[in-house]
């Protein structure tokens, strides 16, 4: 018994003297100061251990997609061949003959990751004034009738108006390359079959 006393009390001697060297704020119930270390640049300027979110660029809207649609003007007397330059990122269709380009459209090309238009370089390989567009597509099925200045360059891809919307700068078609009719027309009249189109991001 005497030996367990004799522990008892220099545990309780062991104890004071521990608390003894606590901060003095635990005597008033307020804990001590919490020290934070200063942030460190992380990887795209995270700071480290904390996920921080990286704001998406804002599109660049061309001024060729504002405003109301309008009446291109004639196009230059140059020579050489024609073909078709198609922006997808900035949505704009530009009209080159040889290395000049001679006119530009805005143009509204495929939904992103669900109708993306294809990219790389295709060739005009017919011309119709007006045509009826449809898929029967399971869940995306549609039919647009008497759809003016088609020109189909890649399959089932195809430059012409879009009378049911009018959201042109935005990629909202389901592949092909819509543009307003006048711009249309221009187009249609522009090219050959056989001229070269060229599609990329």
């Amino acid at each position: 018994m005497k030996i367990r006393g004799v522990v008892l009390g220099v545990a309780a001697i062991a104890l004071v003297a521990a608390l003894a060297t606590l901060p003095t704020e635990l005597g008033n119930g307020t804990p001590p100061p919490r020290t934070t270390p200063a942030p460190q640049p992380g990887a795209q300027g995270a700071v480290a251990g904390i996920a921080v979110a990286t704001p998406s660029p804002t599109p660049t809207v061309s001024p060729l997609c504002a405003g109301p649609a309008r009446v291109t003007p004639p196009l230059p007397g140059l020579t050489g061949p024609h073909w078709v330059d198609v922006s997808i990122s900035q949505q704009i269709a530009t009209l080159f003959i040889g290395d000049t380009p001679v006119q530009q459209f805005c143009v509204s090309t495929g939904v992103p990751g669900t109708h993306d238009t294809p990219q790389g370089t295709f060739a005009v390989y017919a011309k119709w004034a007006t045509a009826n567009l449809h898929s029967n597509a399971p869940g995306d099925s549609y039919y647009y009738a008497d759809v003016k200045w088609v020109v189909p360059f890649n399959g089932a891809y195809y430059f012409h108006t879009a009378y049911w919307h009018n959201d042109f700068g935005t990629p909202v078609s389901h592949g092909c390359v819509n543009l307003r009719e006048d711009d249309a027309k221009v187009l249609y009249n522009f090219v050959s079959i056989g001229d070269k189109v060229v599609v990329h991001e």
